[in-house]
């Protein structure tokens, strides 16, 4: 009788034991996205049956402490699909891997400090994808928004080829400030749209509510134009090469006089300038406006505007590793503009 109750005591207390091991044993392991075998940071890991979770860090590992020798791990974050994942606690070092879940990556937009449905914004962010900033012939990226973004003017401030342009996302705001939109590239405000190529971009978002003014305050009172290049993917290097050919010309001129009908108003104009009492005196004879109607004139709208060809050569090296990813672009634009023609 002793006997049994020594060998229950023993068996208790190694049980005891062995769960006070089990509650001292910390779990770790990595996140990572199936799609492309990168870390999945910020995702949230919790203890099915328990309040115990830990969000991963940003290369995907976490550490979790845990209190029995198996346990389900819930695994859930933004854009993935929610996963349980059954462990023991003997493991070390495990790999979990979530399936991206498409529906859920378009429904959540982060605004400001906090975050919204996407089917709540639709008059306040545009999206754009840099596929169809491409589909257009174009080589600069505000150029390439004009009629793309509801809500946004982007204005021509130069006739020349590849001219400056103004973009507008809440019209004019102030009579002696800026007008102009916050320029957002990969986080870095201030950017220049000219020294980006529209093959580069990844997506554009153009926010036009409260929330540009809760992120980035009164510079972001006029609309903020977020932009997000391209990175390049695991693998071997991969090289791209691009040729465009284009020309830019004139879409439409000025419906305007003839040379003999121009110079029949001038006159006419001429004649009513008798202030001083003497018979004015035409500016053209009569038989310079016969020449004109004989020979038409001189069409300056076709002495001022060619027709400009373009070249352009675009060069873009990507790859990258676990640790590491890249790309490397360059490209070469030519576009002629030709002086007026001498008559």
């Amino acid at each position: 009788m002793n006997k049994s109750k020594n060998l229950l005591l023993i068996l208790c207390l190694l049980l005891e034991s062995l769960n006070l091991m089990a509650q001292n044993k910390i779990l770790t392991g990595k996140i990572i996205a199936t799609k492309d075998n990168t870390p999945v940071s910020g995702a949230t890991v919790s203890v099915k049956g328990t309040s115990n979770s830990v969000a991963a860090s940003s290369d995907g590992t976490f550490s979790i402490p845990v209190s029995s020798f198996r346990v389900t791990l819930v695994i859930s974050s933004v854009g993935y699909t929610k996963k349980e994942f059954v462990v023991d606690a003997n493991q070390n070092n495990i790999t979990i891997p979530l399936e991206t879940n498409e529906a859920l990556m378009g429904e959540v937009v982060v605004v400001g400090y906090g975050s919204q449905k996407k089917s709540d914004l639709t008059g306040s962010i545009t999206s754009l994808k840099g596929d169809d900033l491409t589909q257009i012939a174009t080589q600069r990226v505000d150029q390439a928004l004009q009629g793309r973004a509801a809500g946004v003017f982007v204005l021509n401030t130069d006739g020349a080829p590849g001219g400056n342009t103004t973009i507008r996302v809440r019209g004019m705001n102030s009579i002696n400030g800026g007008n102009n939109a916050l320029i957002v590239i990969d986080g870095l405000q201030g950017g220049n749209l000219n020294s980006l190529n529209p093959n580069d971009i990844e997506s554009i978002e153009i926010l036009k509510d409260a929330s540009a003014t809760a992120i980035y305050g009164a510079q972001g009172a006029n609309g903020v134009v977020l932009i997000t290049t391209k990175l390049g993917k695991k693998g071997k290097p991969v090289i791209g090469y691009n040729y465009t050919y284009g020309s830019s010309k004139l879409r439409k001129k000025l419906d305007v006089m003839n040379a003999a009908d121009y110079a029949r108003t001038i006159n006419a104009n001429q004649l009513t300038k008798n202030g001083s009492g003497a018979t004015p005196t035409p500016i053209f004879t009569d038989a310079e406006i016969a020449q004109y109607e004989k020979t038409g004139g001189t069409d300056w709208q076709d002495v001022i505007y060619r027709t400009a060809p373009l070249h352009n050569h675009e060069l873009s090296i990507s790859g990258g590793t676990d640790n590491l990813k890249y790309l490397v672009s360059g490209g070469y634009l030519n576009q002629k503009v030709f002086s007026a023609r001498k008559r």
